[in-house]
């Protein structure tokens, strides 16, 4: 996962991590288990914190080695508050992050970063689980697992770790060009930022990171640090021996704004239609406009427009029932180039009025 400047720095380093949990998954039996679905019974975990037994009753095995838990355990542990934001979603607040999580994303926000996370969360009666491990690195811990055995998350400092002689390189391009001045940082197997480890690209688009110790990386784009585009990342490289290894190049996707309606707006009817709107996108030649309904993710509507606008006829909607709309902007030859999906962010979401006809201001 990805963690943020912020968090990053209530360690002197991210050389300096903070070991975390250890959680005992009593999952007897599960390599020979057929997989479970969430709505089957579901492996128990008891949960070790710095060597003492503490209740998460909450907590499942899932897809083997994943553990969810309910958001509102993690209050019991101590970690912070819950808080419900936007529609669909919940934060779990700690003295120095905010996790943001929506309900079957795959996807999160630390503070304001997008990560991906392990698992996407769900709702099992009633309740939203979230990824356990995502949870205490976010949190500054270091998470371990182990089948039939110990999820591992300790609180005691961790060993300093000296700086490398390694170094990734590669290209960040947007619609096949380079892209100059896009910050770009080097993140581990964990999907964890190296503080310190950053390049800002040349006029060409080109980056370099040095300085790293043996081990696995990607090249991370962050939204944070890039607010015009949403986060990308490279494959990952293991790097060794003091060698200099490139990265296929990184195709930026613009963020694009909604308009029309505005997010969590109550959206008119004009003229038997309801009309979207959304920033244009550079090299665009076609734009997607997808609509659903939030609670059941039902299809509404799937439009094809050559403009950065489009309509949906009214009679597809219900007055206030919550919709979600997404835009996909393609280039030419398909090329992805833009979209209003930010992952882990909010979510464009709207609710139609109950009227046949407004005039159009």
């Amino acid at each position: 996962m990805i963690l943020t400047r912020q968090a990053a720095q209530r360690s002197s380093s991210v050389w300096q991590r903070r070991t975390a949990l250890a959680a005992v998954l009593v999952c007897g039996l599960i390599f020979s288990l057929p997989q479970l679905s969430r709505a089957q019974a579901q492996p128990p975990v008891v949960v070790l914190i710095d060597g003492k037994v503490v209740q998460a009753q909450s907590a499942r095995c899932v897809r083997g080695r994943q553990v969810m838990i309910w958001v509102r355990d993690l209050e019991k542990l101590g970690w912070g508050s819950v808080q419900v934001g936007q529609p669909q979603q919940v934060m779990f607040k700690s003295k120095n992050v905010t996790l943001t999580f929506v309900k079957g994303q795959s996807v999160a926000l630390v503070n304001s970063l997008a990560v991906q996370l392990p698992v996407e969360t769900y709702v099992s009666d009633g309740r939203l689980m979230v990824p356990l491990s995502f949870v205490a690195k976010a949190l500054g811990y270091r998470y371990a697992t182990a089948y039939n055995v110990v999820v591992q998350i300790i609180t005691s400092p961790g060993k300093v770790v000296e700086k490398g002689n390694n170094a990734i390189r590669g290209q960040v391009v947007y619609d096949g060009a380079g892209v100059k001045g896009i910050v770009v940082r080097a993140a581990d197997a964990d999907f964890t930022a190296i503080q310190g480890a950053v390049a800002t690209t040349d006029d060409d688009g080109h980056y370099r990171i040095e300085n790293l110790p043996d081990a696995d990386y990607m090249a991370y784009v962050y939204i944070d640090d890039n607010p015009a585009y949403i986060s990308r990342a490279s494959e990952t490289i293991a790097v060794s021996g003091g060698r200099t290894l490139d990265l296929q190049p990184i195709s930026l996707v613009l963020a694009l704004t909604a308009l029309k309606p505005k997010v969590g707006q109550l959206a008119p009817v004009i003229q038997g239609v309801v009309k979207f709107a959304w920033t244009p996108c550079k090299g665009a030649v076609s734009y997607r406009l997808d609509v659903k309904e939030s609670k059941s993710q039902e299809a509404v509507a799937a439009v094809t427009s050559d403009q950065a606008a489009s309509e949906v006829p009214a009679d597809r909607f219900i007055p206030g029932v919550a919709y979600e709309a997404r835009v996909t902007a393609l280039g030419t030859d398909g090329k992805f180039l833009g979209t209003t999906a930010r992952a882990g962010g909010i979510t464009w979401t709207f609710t139609v009025e109950d009227t046949l006809d407004t005039v159009d201001t």
